[in-house]
Parts: C-alpha cells; structure tokens; sequence
C-alpha cells in the first residue's frame, strides 16, 4: 500500500524527525516560492525554514543533502523551493545539481544547461567560478548544474576534487543544498552524505509504498545518512482533516 497520513510512519518509531508537510502544488511550475507572494505552500516552506534554522543553532548546519526512495517523489521540486525560501532571508545559497544521472534541476528552474559538477571533476583546470550560475529566481541564489551526463557516476564521486568543492562552497556561502538521486535506486547519496550536516528525506503521498519507508528505517539504524529527517509532499485535504504546520519532533 502507499503512504497515506503521517499514521503511516509512526511504526518508524519515536526518534523520527519530521521535519514538515507540504500541500500538493497543483499543476504548472516548479516554483512555488515568489518574494512577494505568500500562499499555502509557500509558507509551509517557510515553517521549514524556520524548523532548520532551529537546527543550524544547535548543530551549525549548513550544507542539507536531499534524497528520496524513489524517483517522482519530488526532492528536485523541494530542493529548488527550499533554496529559493532560504535565499529570501539575504542568505546566499548555493544548489547542487548532483543527480548525475537523470538531472532535472536547471531544466525546472529555466536555466540553460552549461558545464557543471561532471567537468569540474574531471578536470584540473576547472574552478567553481567557471560552473557556478546565478539564479534568475533570487538575488542571493546560485545554482551548479551537473554538466555533461557522465558515464561512471559512481567513480566520478569518489574524486578527491569533491572535498576541495564542500570546503570552498562552505566558506563562500550560507547555505549548501545537495539534490541527490533516490537511495532506493543508486548509492550516490551515501557517498555524498559525509560531506552534509542534515539529510532531507522526501515522501509522497499516495505515491511512496509503505515498503519503502523500510529503506529509510534501515539508514536510520545503520546511520547511512547524516541527521535524516522527513518531509511529507503532496498532501491533499483527504489526507488529512485539517491542515496544520506539521510536527517538528527533535528528539534523540
């Protein structure tokens, strides 16, 4: 069966960190968050916002790795909105494109294509002045696309180039966001999530299986990702009775 209400995760027990819920966006664009615009979903984002920057002053995160089980679950979707949410405090943000295999996120914010993570990797010459892009979206938003699909994903992470990259954005930005593909699918999120402070877990509704949630029980236990919490997308008002700003439950 799929996830139904956050009912469907109690059996995960109760250090579960839920980190918020978002309404179902309806159809048309990928972004959500407009500077002066305030809407259901939009402060949803902002009710996040403020439950990581709870986070950030007792545990100094800054650099949020995003994952889901699956594909379609809306982690680019949420990735984009969180970083354009961040921004509009005047923090400078910075969005990695790490999705080496089915990238979406320049595609959803409108942003042509250029070289990214792929050729800063592999090559010696590239520096992050050369793959960083400004976001149309915000003044404080910068997005690195993952350039040239490469062939070997996997190896490409293992690059020593990788910490020169998270030591360099930490000192120059607020805010790192990693979007990552699904855990259920490949591992490249694992090899990433050394370099985070927090994982952002994403699950839809009447769309992740139950059985999926048994992956992000198991990195829970095995601590494969680093501070996992949840966010619950898509929720309709048959989900729920009433809408209301989730439950931020911070408990060890």
């Amino acid at each position: 069966g799929k996830v139904q209400d956050l009912s469907d995760v109690e059996f995960l027990g109760e250090g579960t960190k839920i980190l918020g819920e978002l309404s179902n966006k309806g159809k048309g664009d990928s972004i959500v968050v407009h500077k002066d615009q305030s809407t259901t979903i939009s402060e949803l984002f902002k009710y996040i916002r403020s439950n990581l920057h709870f986070l950030e002053a007792r545990n100094g995160s800054k650099v949020f790795l995003i994952t889901s089980s699956i594909q379609g679950e809306g982690k680019t979707f949420f990735s984009i909105n969180l970083g354009i949410t961040l921004s509009l405090t005047s923090k400078r943000v910075v969005m990695l494109e790490f999705d080496l295999r089915k990238p979406d996120l320049l595609n959803n914010m409108k942003i042509p294509a250029t070289i990214g993570l792929s050729e800063y990797l592999n090559s010696e010459i590239v520096t992050i002045d050369d793959i960083l892009c400004p976001s149309p979206s915000s003044d404080n938003l910068f997005v690195i696309g993952c350039g040239k699909i490469p062939k070997n994903p996997s190896e490409i992470l293992m690059n020593d180039k990788i910490h020169v990259l998270f030591h360099e954005l930490r000192k120059r930005f607020d805010y790192v966001i990693i979007d990552t593909p699904p855990v259920g699918q490949v591992s490249d999120a694992f090899t990433l999530a050394s370099f985070a402070d927090a994982s952002i877990y994403i699950v839809r509704y009447n769309y992740t299986n139950k059985t999926e949630l048994s992956i992000y029980e198991e990195i829970c236990q095995n601590q494969r990702l680093k501070n996992p919490m949840l966010v619950f997308n898509d929720a309709r008002k048959e989900n729920r009775k009433v809408y209301r700003y989730g439950r931020y439950s911070y408990t060890s």
